[in-house]
């Protein structure tokens, strides 16, 4: 892959806000499903174009939850998303792009393209359509469907069939052991391959590999790609050294952000969604990094009443 597939990438998850980053210091930090918080925020599947994911995703939903039978669902799906991408140049560059990337970075031509429900769908399918071979749509409840290049409900047999699955992006690979290696060894599939977007963290990429699957990214998002954001003008300084404080070390950040933003948080707490609310209150009672005694401002959130704000909020 040349850097200039690398670096129109990288614009697109920044620009698209695909990634969120905290740009100052009154910015309230993410607060992951782990429960604890950070400086920065992933959701890949905005790099097609924030408003097609925002309609696309619940366009879906409603799909899979109809009576419609499987050759309609999957058609009807992959009709909403090459309908985008037929009518959006930049979903479009996006999806060669990944295409010239794996095509670049291997000689193997797989014979389908697999994708888990739901977002994995947003890359794995325009990337079949480009591609020009048979989708495979795997189901979180064991099911699959497979439409071959022209659109059409198959049955094949995938007994030695080479599949690359795409997916958007890898942190822990829960999805990937818990749904999608299962299905495909039930049908015959033993994955060797995968394409995903973006890749965060260790733990996925060495629980994968332990499977023996090789993964294929245009986006590492290590140190190295967030320096190469803050040299092109995509994050500020600050935004870089809050990243780099977080990947070396969570605690840390996050001690440096209740230092300097304890009452802030605090205030703020209550005109916070009922999510963030819940993991907040679930760090408090929790107390992770043991600092609460550090910080009893913020860690009296729960005895103030915090919890009683989340159920109004209900």
């Amino acid at each position: 892959m040349t850097i200039n597939m690398q670096d129109r990438l990288l614009e697109r998850l920044v620009q698209t806000g695909a990634i969120r980053v905290r740009k100052n210091e009154t910015d309230m930090p993410y607060w992951y499903t782990s429960c604890i918080p950070g400086p920065y925020y992933i959701n890949v599947e905005k790099m097609i174009g924030p408003h097609i994911a925002s309609q696309a995703l619940p366009q879906i939903t409603d799909i899979l939850s109809s009576a419609l039978d499987r050759r309609e669902k999957a058609m009807k799906i992959s009709q909403i998303m090459i309908g985008h991408l037929d009518c959006d140049k930049n979903y479009m560059e996006t999806i060669s792009l990944l295409v010239q990337f794996y095509q670049s970075s291997t000689r193997s031509m797989p014979s389908a393209i697999s994708g888990g429900e739901r977002r994995d769908w947003f890359f794995s399918i325009p990337f079949a359509k480009v591609m020009g071979i048979p989708h495979l749509f795997i189901l979180k409840n064991g099911d699959y469907w497979s439409l071959d290049n022209h659109g059409n409900l198959t049955d094949n047999k995938w007994n030695d069939v080479n599949v690359l699955h795409v997916s958007d992006i890898i942190n822990t690979a829960a999805s990937y052991t818990r749904y999608w290696l299962p299905t495909l060894e039930g049908i015959g599939v033993s994955l060797k391959e995968t394409l995903t977007v973006a890749v965060r963290g260790t733990p996925g990429r060495q629980k994968l590999e332990q499977n023996g699957v090789q993964i294929f990214t245009p986006l590492d998002l290590s140190e190295a790609v967030f320096v190469e954001a803050y040299k092109k003008n995509l994050i500020s300084q600050f935004s870089l050294h809050e990243i780099l404080l977080y990947m070396e070390s969570p605690r840390s950040w996050t001690h440096n952000f209740l230092t300097r933003c304890e009452r802030l948080l605090t205030d703020q707490f209550i005109f916070l969604d009922e999510t963030q609310q819940n993991r907040i209150l679930s760090f408090v009672q929790n107390d992770p990094y043991e600092f609460a005694e550090e910080f009893p401002l913020f860690f009296g959130i729960h005895a103030r009443g915090g919890e009683s704000n989340v159920y109004r909020n209900r």
